[in-house]
């Protein structure tokens, strides 16, 4: 009888868990909140096999997943609730695909800065800078399917010819330089400019934050009223303004104060109102620091912050901060190529939105286990390769779902140490030219749209 009663509750708990693909995530985004998230955009929906919690997992999972197919998708699903003794439903994508237009795009934006917040907080002063929080900020693009919505919403590039392109989405995105997780992302066609993008975005910085970014950036107006916020900026200074060290109030050796004045031309990103509420000048700082990398001819670069405490932000550490600046093409990187979302597969633009948002979702996760990883084997987290953390993650989720619960955390627990055991080596000065050993195969490239090579053929046969 005991021996029946224990079956009875272990075959309860795999039926339960078979609803729940991502069981070896658990404890980073509790069933309770997901499902309290859903309702405050989506308060009724029916019982489906695909149930949110069902199609947020499934989705993560498709995305992290090398196969990154519908039907691999569903098939992965299906094949875990079978493991697990439920019957499974039908294989067919479409339930699925219907499912992935129901999340709330708002939902996907709500776990995503929730995941990123809990990971923010986690982060002690020996991974600070200055015992500031240091924001990471550039922009990049992605490309989707060659479907007429996504034609109108995310026009081809104007120098690909008409039916011969893809549609391209411009992104920009807000990295924690202690974390590497996203922050934020603004997402428009490639009419809109990086600085409107961006503009949409410092709502999620915080007073007290430090916002790093590249020469692009550092317009008078995004400095004042990024100052105005409380919110700090470190910017290598625009190539059209004059560098004059001799000028201003001298600090220390390439180190002054200088005044910037208003521009006489308002900017076409703000309006009347806000511009003349613009100070007429304001004081920054500029710094100059010579750069050498062994293999590459030596530069000098200017940068311009609102840090204005030469003695609690000397040059030197200016300098090595905006070295770090590069580790935001490493996440785009990350993101782009090792987990291949450079090429969206949404055929719809409401579609391409989930997908991105999907996408940075997926990556916190990761950055959160590999934080947890670097914490318990007292290493840097960011020094954790983070396509060995997806492998190692990958490789385990498919069993957890047959597991019993007092399991699931030893297998967590086994992960930690598994994610934390792929540190990336040490490689100073490591430069890789942009060139391919293996050839691609001789086909031509398409001048003109498909319609008329088959109209050729036609004529032909």
């Amino acid at each position: 009888m005991k021996k029946q009663l224990v079956s009875s509750v272990m075959k309860d708990y795999r039926k339960e868990v078979a609803q729940h693909p991502g069981s070896i995530l658990r404890e980073k985004i509790k069933d309770e909140e997901v499902e309290a998230l859903w309702r405050q955009y989506r308060p009724k929906f029916r019982k489906r096999l695909f149930t949110p919690l069902v199609t947020m997992w499934t989705f993560i999972a498709q995305v992290l997943n090398s196969d990154r197919t519908l039907a691999g998708a569903v098939n992965r699903t299906m094949a875990s609730m079978t493991m697990s003794g439920k019957k499974g439903g039908s294989h067919d994508a479409t339930g699925y695909c219907k499912a992935r237009y129901r999340i709330p795009i708002e939902f996907l934006i709500s776990l995503v800065k929730m995941v990123q917040e809990r990971l923010e907080q986690a982060v002690t002063k020996p991974y600070l800078w200055h015992d500031r929080h240091v924001k990471l900020v550039d922009g990049s693009s992605v490309s989707m399917p060659d479907s007429p919505a996504n034609r109108r919403a995310y026009p081809q590039p104007p120098t690909q010819k008409k039916g011969c392109g893809f549609p391209v989405a411009r992104i920009v995105g807000v990295f924690s330089l202690s974390t590497g997780a996203v922050v934020d992302l603004a997402i428009g066609a490639l009419k809109d400019a990086e600085l409107t993008l961006w503009r949409l975005l410092w709502k999620s910085l915080h007073p007290g934050d430090i916002g790093l970014c590249d020469r692009l950036y550092g317009r008078y107006a995004d400095i004042c009223c990024l100052q105005a916020a409380g919110i700090d900026v470190v910017t290598r200074v625009d190539g059209t303004r004059k560098i004059d060290f001799r000028r201003g109030k001298r600090l220390g050796p390439n180190d002054h104060l200088v005044t910037w004045k208003k521009p006489h031309v308002r900017s076409t990103r703000l309006t009347a109102a806000e511009w003349e509420a613009l100070p007429d000048q304001i004081t920054l700082r500029e710094v100059r620091f010579t750069l050498r990398v062994r293999g590459f001819r030596t530069r000098q670069i200017v940068l311009v912050t609102t840090l204005l405490d030469h003695e609690l932000y000397p040059v030197k550490e200016l300098a090595k901060l905006y070295g770090r600046r590069w580790e935001i093409e490493t996440d785009f990187k990350h993101l782009k190529t090792s987990l291949e979302m450079e090429i969206l597969g949404g055929r719809k633009p409401a579609m391409i939105v989930r997908e991105l948002w999907t996408y940075m979702l997926a990556y916190n996760l990761v950055r959160t286990l590999m934080w947890e990883a670097g914490k318990r084997r007292h290493l840097n987290p960011l020094d954790i390769s983070l396509m060995n953390a997806v492998h190692e993650l990958m490789a385990i989720w498919p069993y957890v779902t047959i597991l019993p619960q007092e399991l699931v955390r030893v297998v967590y627990d086994l992960l930690i140490y598994l994610i934390g055991s792929h540190r990336i080596p040490y490689r100073p000065g490591r430069h890789e030219s942009r060139t391919l050993k293996r050839r691609h195969k001789d086909f031509d490239f398409m001048t003109r749209p498909r319609e008329s090579f088959k109209a050729e053929a036609v004529i032909v046969a």
